[in-house]
């Protein structure tokens, strides 16, 4: 609440340049005014204190539901390790079984595995709600000084793969491990999925913003799973009972999304070019 002679201290001025909520001159100062003033400033810091308190218990409960599932993940490894450990050796001395025990050890050994590898994935997807970022800035300084587009081309992952990255892409204000593990996991789910074509392409939208297109061959999204296929262990019908658990495409967009940005599926705009899926990731780009 500020007071003052009309055109001493400009209303604008005073409103725009300092943290001042309202503005009433002399003349308009009446009594009634005031109380009301007063009134509606104090239950907008109630409201305000409110939410803050609940703020700060949300923060809390998702602190404990992060410890709680790492702790749950690291501690089930330890049975589900005993379980696949005793299987493989009942594995050695299988051609002793009888009937279909053979296939059904074959079917805990398999479970197991998936099962090892979920509780891994849920691990990584949990632990990215507690990283820090600023111990990362040297990183991201790497990252940087280095060419973008090189990385890109490092992350092929094999030479059957014909993968194409546009030359000068925009620095981008993200640690060198996320940047790796962003593009890694989008890249090799689309191997995973059937693609021999790839295409990576950047451009600096505004001011703070990089935007990365990435397109490929892969089995195609439906229209209709473009935003199911980043819910955690989600596999569309066609790719159940492929290799995966179904979490890469999460980690990817939970990275970006941590880092100011966002991933997202698209329908391609560019058909011609024989490519099925296009995935959208923006990031804050580095000055």
């Amino acid at each position: 609440l500020r007071t003052g002679q009309p055109g001493t201290e400009p209303e604008q001025a005073i409103i725009s340049g300092y943290e001042i909520d309202g503005y009433l001159d002399k003349s308009s100062l009446t009594s009634n005014r005031l109380r009301m003033a007063l009134t509606t400033a104090l239950r907008s810091y109630s409201l305000i204190d409110q939410l803050n308190k609940e703020r700060e218990e949300l923060a809390r409960l998702n602190q404990e539901l992060t410890q709680f599932t790492k702790l749950a993940s690291h501690n089930l490894q330890t049975p589900l390790r005993a379980i696949v450990s005793f299987s493989e050796r009942l594995k050695a001395v299988s051609e002793q079984l009888a009937g279909n025990s053979k296939t059904h050890l074959a079917h805990i050994i398999d479970n197991g595995v998936v099962l090892q590898k979920m509780l891994e994935a849920l691990r990584q997807y949990t632990e990215l709600e507690s990283e820090r970022f600023d111990s990362q800035e040297e990183s991201a300084r790497r990252l940087r000084a280095l060419n973008v587009a090189d990385l890109l081309n490092a992350l092929a992952l094999t030479d059957s793969i014909q993968m194409t990255v546009e030359q000068n892409l925009p620095p981008v204000n993200l640690s060198l491990p996320h940047f790796e593990s962003l593009f890694y996991e989008l890249i090799g789910n689309a191997i995973k999925f059937g693609a021999n074509k790839i295409h990576v392409s950047g451009y600096k939208k505004d001011e703070h913003t990089a935007e990365f297109r990435v397109l490929d061959n892969a089995t195609s999204i439906p229209a209709d799973g473009y935003s199911d296929i980043f819910q955690p262990y989600y596999k569309m019908p066609a790719h159940i009972g492929t290799e995966g658990v179904g979490i890469g495409l999460s980690l990817a967009q939970k990275i970006a999304r941590l880092h100011g940005g966002n991933l997202l599926a698209v329908n391609p705009e560019n058909s011609e070019d024989k490519f099925n899926n296009e995935f959208v990731l923006t990031l804050k780009s580095s000055l």
